[in-house]
């Protein structure tokens, strides 16, 4: 808590100190955008005859989020963030350990970041993502700082950070702790990042085994490295050809023994020294897309190596082989799109598993803007997964449609306007069950009405909501029924927006009598000036159980309040 009052206080005083210097520097004109907001949540609940019922939310929270930019000039901007929150997540222990100001600031889930830039210089520090490329790093956060370069047609990169802190072993919970994990990056090639480019990125990783007070037995400690040449060449301004090829070696134990005698390996161990745990592996990723006004077209085809690891991503599935196709076309002076997508994914192409699975992915989706009254969309997706295994008993086949279709009417009127929005939408599940050597379905069907009418002269909206949903699981039936009503004004010369929202559920399970569930919120939105806004907010939740937990109910409040400056 102290840290958070420290930098919450040392980031109020220096936007006060430039919003000050904003007013004074006039020759050398300083602009301020952005928010920072400052949030208290805090959570009750009671249960009866429910002993196993879970909190859902913590019972304080305390948040502070600031996202400003100050800009001088054309061609300077400051931007920073600072994203806190008083809650340890980090930990998986009985008892949390002390932070520092330094470990606070380092903490995943409190996001503190500066990124300058000059013209073609930005520099970033704090947390942020180094994002090359698709097959090199793109999704890891880091703590730390980084450069990015781009005068001309000239592109250089490096980023170097904390991407992941350590954690002693506790056996006592059967935990085995964590290294610390540092990342390295870097970029160079000629183009523009936004256009036609040629790229080589190259990502490092590696755990820190001196980051922990106590070895860390259990623990394997890895190492990574991965390069990548990226070619994207953008012809005739509407179509856009890219591919990349990367090849990464990457070791799972660092304690494995060092037994590499090859030519190509003692090149290798310059940068990382190779052992019986390390796998050196390939990938590419190659497409084109025609981008037209009314028409356009795209195709990919990617694979990933049995042991290929993108260091700058947490996940990727490998041993994969992908083939994509879309399309996308607009009709009736583009008042009505059509998307469309179909791709296949083929595992096990080095056959290192037992046998081999293929997955196809089809995705169709419109939008039309019939008349003035009446737009529709709809949506049809497939996804199937099949093995080649014919045992029955090791046989996997799985296939999942769903279809939605959604009209909107709008019917104005001098006074008011009302809306009609329907949604129906039907989900369906087959999987080959083992067991019985037969199909088994399972679905979903959902249905969704809501009515808005606003008025023009007052400052009122009101709506109505329905839902119901069936859901049918190995011939048992799960419904869930659910009446909304919703009132909003404004008062005192638009100042404050005040929205009251009421819910009624009736949820039933086959064999049980009904679940009621009873919900009211109360959203407040007040401007105390043209800049500072106050927010008040209340969420009552009261859960009334039938002979699926005879007896039991449950009770959640919420009230939360914050305050917005805005720049």
């Amino acid at each position: 808590m102290e840290n958070f009052i420290i930098i919450a206080i040392v980031f109020f005083a220096f936007t006060i100190n430039a919003n000050a210097q904003e007013k004074k520097a006039k020759p050398k004109p300083i602009k301020i955008s952005g928010s920072i907001k400052i949030s208290y949540e805090n959570y009750t609940f009671s249960a009866k005859n429910y002993s196993t019922f879970r909190p859902r939310y913590p019972l304080h929270l305390l948040r502070f989020d600031g996202n400003l930019n100050i800009a001088i000039g054309n061609n300077f901007n400051l931007p920073f963030g600072v994203n806190m929150t008083n809650q340890k997540r980090l930990y998986n222990f009985p008892t949390l350990p002390n932070d520092n100001v330094i470990d606070f600031v380092q903490s995943p889930q409190n996001n503190i970041s500066i990124s300058p830039k000059y013209k073609w210089c930005k520099v970033a520090l704090g947390t942020h993502v180094p994002n090359y490329s698709n097959l090199s790093t793109g999704d890891n956060n880091i703590f730390g700082a980084g450069v990015e370069l781009t005068p001309g047609k000239f592109i250089f990169s490096a980023n170097y950070g904390i991407s992941q802190r350590s954690i002693e072993a506790d056996p006592l919970i059967g935990f085995d702790g964590v290294y610390s994990q540092k990342l390295m990056s870097a970029r160079i090639g000629f183009g523009k990042l936004d256009k036609s480019k040629f790229l080589i990125n190259a990502a490092y990783v590696k755990d820190d085994t001196l980051s922990v007070l106590s070895p860390l037995n259990n623990a394997k400690p890895i190492e990574g490295a991965v390069v990548s040449n990226l070619i994207e060449i953008l012809v005739f301004k509407k179509v856009v050809f890219k591919t990349e090829t990367a090849g990464s070696v990457y070791t799972s134990n660092k304690r494995g023994n060092f037994t590499n005698n090859s030519e190509a390996g003692k090149v290798i161990d310059n940068v990382i020294r190779l052992n019986e745990f390390s796998k050196i592996d390939a990938a590419n990723s190659t497409s084109i897309d025609y981008n037209g006004k009314k028409f356009g077209l795209g195709g990919e085809i990617r694979y990933i190596g049995p042991v290929f690891v993108p260091i700058g991503y947490r996940n990727i599935e490998q041993d994969v082989l992908d083939y994509k196709v879309k399309s996308n076309i607009k009709l009736f002076k583009s008042k009505t799109i059509l998307n469309g997508q179909f791709g296949i994914r083929t595992n096990n192409i080095k056959k290192t598993k037992v046998y081999r699975s293929q997955r196809i992915i089809g995705s169709f989706n419109f939008t039309s803007q019939i008349s003035k009254i009446l737009s529709l969309t709809g949506n049809f997706a497939n996804f199937g997964f099949v093995t080649d295994n014919l045992n029955p008993l090791l046989r996997t086949e799985i296939t999942n449609n769903s279809f939605s279709l959604s009209p909107v009417l709008l019917f104005k009127r001098k006074k008011h306007s009302h809306i009609y929005n329907l949604n129906a939408s039907y989900n369906q599940f087959i999987q080959f069950d083992q067991s019985t050597a037969t199909n088994k379905t399972n679905s979903t069907l959902t249905g969704m009405f809501n009515y808005n009418i606003q008025f023009k002269d007052i400052p009122l909206t009101t709506g109505l909501n329905a839902l119901f949903l069936k859901t049918t699981v190995a011939n048992n039936d799960f419904t869930m029924q659910n009446y909304g009503l919703n009132i909003g004004y404004v008062f005192w010369k638009k100042k404050l927006n005040t929205i009251l929202q009421f819910n009624y559920a009736i949820i039933e399970r086959a064999g049980f009598t009904a679940d009621n569930r009873i919900g009211i919120s109360l959203k407040n939105k007040l401007k105390l000036n043209k800049r500072l806004t106050l927010h008040l907010n209340y969420n009552g939740l009261n859960n009334f159980f039938g002979s699926v937990r005879p007896g039991a109910n449950t009770s959640e409040n919420r009230i939360s309040v914050s305050i917005e400056q805005r720049f």
